[in-house]
């Protein structure tokens, strides 16, 4: 998650009885972590996003007011 972009991936099957083939790869949370991650570095390399960028911080409620 970035403040001018957010992204995801799912990587896996919609039928539960095909699997990974092995443990060599991870699971399909590991591969969609290593996709997105690619897609933030290469959108912050190509200055598709401001990587100085930062969230703003929570406003904080003034809760002796009531």
């Amino acid at each position: 998650m970035h403040p001018q972009l957010v992204a995801g991936a799912w990587v896996g099957f919609n039928d539960n009885r095909v699997t990974m083939r092995s443990e060599y790869w991870g699971r399909g949370s590991h591969n969609a972590l290593l996709m997105v991650g690619d897609f933030f570095q290469r959108g912050t390399k190509a200055r598709l996003v401001d990587p100085k960028s930062v969230f703003a911080a929570p406003r904080q409620q003034d809760w002796s007011a009531r």
